[in-house]
């Protein structure tokens, strides 16, 4: 287009866009830019002698340490000419310490434009919730904090703010004018433009990045150049700004919802609401909360982009969030991510009742997934940085894991999960797009070339992987069978959807003992060839997760079984009832064995927990109806309110009779009985019970995690496992040098296809290393294809 003007590479140059005033006269309502050329390394002599000083390089912990020095926290100092008004809430909000920013709340709320009195409303109605009396809201008062700060700009023509949004339709049906040329644009990309125009900062002259129009998507020389670029871009932009899409009386309410939730966390209240579920006067309160809002604004199209995952990770100064008229701070959506997942179970109960039981998610109906990605995007960060120390959530608990991705900078894993969910164009961009984030031998081994395919861009990737890491967990962690694919089973595909949950659990796992990873590539790029040994055939497999929207009275179930605990039966705990029929060639000695090592095999031996005292086992079952437990016990809305309460009745009601070491799937769960020996018709007999209740729903719902695209499996020898749903009998387990779990095969002439990664329980530590050193395994040349 006429208004792109060459960049000149030697000097960094990218282009930014300035909004400017219509000309006198002008009533058409357009937004009015100009575009121009300017380097990213021409900077102030102010600003290049502080980076001396510093001894950093130029990027976003540099402008920071600048910010702090320069910032005009007076609004009595008159600002400098060519200085850039702020907001001051920006940067108090993430800034100042916790007391300063409560104290300020109303002010901050009123200057964000949040409606101050709905919020608090929703306020109230969490203090009624809690066992302290409800505090009173302040009352309205003139806001007597500073209103601006002024920024000093760090380059010669200015300053300027990365934009991240999300592109939306590729229909061009709005128009916009840039430099004096009317542009057709898609409709997203100018309600951004018309709601950047009234920000302050656009009015005192900052300059914005905005992909869609600062890079020629037609230059693909260019564009190939503006992508190697875009690490730099995010990183020295002054701050980013967010574009969440038009407003809404829904998205209203969810930000409101969100500005209670901070205040609440502000204020250092005991958040965890487990109580609640014993009270129904208070779950009537928390369910008139709109959290159905909520999860719909955590799930707009936005959150899913792919290239917002190094946009927000980049950069965390003072990022500004805008959904219509509405502004949102980082530290805002962080503290309600985290106070969800503090309280997931509740909650998820809440919207799945208000949702009629239907939640669409990547795991049956839990929002956790959801909240889950909105709190890695939120807290990634990029290379250089310092690691995130944002405590894991585990379905309501907090946990800090020894070695866990927290610890990393970033961790790659992270990343590459984030990268599989999201949402892309151009499925090359799966790669590029990240290209910011990943480590920086990785990074350099790649250069951005959208004449490849996707098919070769996602090979080329595959192979950095294997040579940079050594193992080869580093890529069949990622890979998902599909008949229908014409690329090699041992390539990742990352356009198609990943729903198996807990591969981090798995890659620390040591099935390969120390074994270091001894591997090839064949030269037409088809084939991997590996060394180590095949283990076991899979013998049998159970059926895998249902749809829990599908109807129990679809699935055709054996109805000879009749529970053991019948009317006038002695009661008996847990820890008492038998399992019978256990086959003399099991691998498990005993029932209690078996028992244990199917709930092991269920949860994948998943550290969360371990200690609990009851489990899904003692959530009882009457096999071949909808289970009537949950209308006989008010009690039993704890477990049949939680979201995966369809899933795992469905899913053990269709594999009742699947047979587990020779013990049928269905004799290892409770009856009716012993569930009525907990509580009498006042409700429960012993306030313990309800932590009990607790513990059942939670051990319930990380096995649906668990289970969810994955079935049981029982190999030749007798060994129990879990599988991905794609496996069938006679498919075969492997040990592969240098991967730290077990991997399912399924012969191809001379060959295997990879089915993916799998639990076995009793082998997963090196078990089969030490067999294999004293001959009970063959070691092999194992080729993947």
């Amino acid at each position: 287009m006429s208004f792109y003007h060459p960049l000149d590479y030697t000097r960094n140059e990218v282009r930014v866009l300035t909004i400017v005033d219509p000309p006198p006269g002008d009533t058409s309502g357009l937004v009015h830019c100009k575009l121009e050329n300017v380097s990213l390394d021409d900077l102030t002599n102010d600003f290049a002698q502080f980076l001396d000083k510093i001894s950093l390089p130029f990027n976003e912990v540099a402008t920071r340490s600048w910010l702090e020095k320069t910032l005009q926290r007076d609004d009595k100092v008159q600002p400098s000419t060519g200085d850039i008004e702020l907001p001051a809430w920006r940067w108090k909000i993430d800034n100042d310490n916790d007391a300063t920013i409560l104290e300020q709340w109303g002010d901050t709320l009123t200057a964000m434009g949040t409606d101050l009195f709905r919020s608090r409303s929703i306020l109230s109605k969490m203090y009624l919730s809690m066992e302290s009396p409800p505090r009173p809201s302040p009352r309205p008062r003139e806001p007597t904090v500073q209103q601006k700060l002024y920024l000093t700009p760090r380059f010669r023509w200015g300053d300027f703010e990365a934009i991240s949004y999300c592109w939306e339709s590729d229909i061009r049906e709005k128009k916009i004018v840039v430099n004096q040329a009317v542009l057709e644009v898609p409709k997203n990309l100018e309600a951004l433009l018309q709601r950047l125009r009234w920000l302050p900062d656009a009015k005192s002259g900052m300059r914005f990045w905005v992909d869609a129009l600062c890079i020629d998507q037609g230059n693909f020389a260019e564009k190939n150049h503006q992508v190697q670029l875009m690490q730099s871009i995010y990183a020295r932009a002054f701050a980013v700004i967010v574009w969440l899409g038009e407003g809404s009386l829904q998205s209203d309410k969810a930000i409101e919802l969100i500005s209670s939730i901070n205040r609440f966390a502000l204020e250092d209240i005991d958040h965890s609401w487990d109580y609640v579920k014993s009270s129904g006067s208070l779950w009537k309160i928390l369910a008139n909360l709109p959290w159905n809002d909520l999860v719909d604004f955590f799930s707009r199209s936005y959150w899913r982009r792919l290239w917002i995952i190094q946009e927000l990770a980049l950069n965390h100064n003072m990022t500004l969030f805008l959904c219509g008229e509405r502004q949102l701070s980082r530290s805002m959506i962080l503290r309600s991510s985290e106070f969800y997942q503090r309280n997931s179970v509740l909650i998820d109960g809440l919207v799945s009742r208000a949702s009629g039981g239907k939640v669409s998610s990547s795991t049956y109906g839990s929002i956790w997934a959801i909240i889950y990605q909105v709190n890695c995007l939120i807290t990634t960060k990029g290379q250089g940085r310092e690691p995130s120390r944002q405590p894991i959530y585990i379905h309501g608990y907090q946990r800090r894991l020894e070695g866990s991705a927290t610890d990393e900078r970033p961790s790659l894993s992270v990343i590459l999960d984030l990268c599989r969910k999201a949402r892309v164009t151009d499925p090359r961009d799966k790669i590029y797009g990240i290209l910011g984030l990943l480590p920086e031998n990785i990074a350099a081994s790649i250069t951005p070339d959208y004449t490849l395919s996707h098919e070769q861009v996602f090979y080329q990737f595959a192979r950095t992987l294997l040579e940079e890491n050594d193992r080869l967990e580093a890529i069949l962690s990622w890979c998902r069978f599909d008949a229908s694919s014409s690329m090699s089973s041992w390539v990742p595909d990352w356009t198609k959807p990943f729903t198996r949950n807990h591969i981090q659990w798995l890659r620390r796992r040591k099935v390969a003992g120390v074994s270091a990873a001894q591997w090839s590539i064949s030269e037409d790029t088809k084939y991997l060839h590996c060394r180590g040994f095949i283990f076991d055939p899979i013998h049998d497999v159970s059926g895998p997760l249902p749809d829990a929207l599908s109807p129990l009275h679809r699935v055709s179930y054996h109805s000879s079984y009749r529970p053991s605990y019948r009317a006038g039966a002695p009661k008996k705990s847990y820890q008492n009832y038998q399992l019978t029929n256990v086959s003399p060639n099991n691998r498990y000695s005993d029932s209690t064995s078996v028992r244990n090592v199917l709930w092991r095999t269920l949860r994948q031996d998943h550290p969360f927990r371990r200690d609990i005292t009851k489990t899904c086992f003692d959530i009882p079952c009457e096999w071949g109806s909808v289970n009537p437990f949950r209308y006989r016990y008010p009690m039993s809305s704890t477990i049949t309110s939680n979201v995966s309460w369809e899933t795992f009745e469905a899913f053990r009601q269709a594999n009742a009779e699947f047979d587990i070491c020779g013990t049928k799937f269905k004799y290892f769960f409770a009856s009716n009985d012993y569930f009525s020996s907990l509580q009498d018709n006042d409700g429960m007999k012993d306030p313990k019970n309800a932590e009990f209740l607790g513990e059942m729903a939670s051990d319930m719902h990380l096995i649906v995690l668990a289970l969810t695209g994955r079935r049981l499996a029982i190999t030749a020898t007798g060994y129990l496992g879990m599988v991905p749903e794609e496996a069938l009998k006679g498919d075969v387990i492997a040990v592969l040098y240098g991967c730290n779990f077990p991997v399912v095969l399924r012969r191809c002439g001379e060959r295997h296809l990879v089915i993916g990664e799998c639990y076995v329980d009793g082998v997963m530590d090196g078990e089969l290393m030490e067999a294999q050193s004293r001959g009970e395994y063959e070691e092999r040349e194992i080729t993947l294809c």
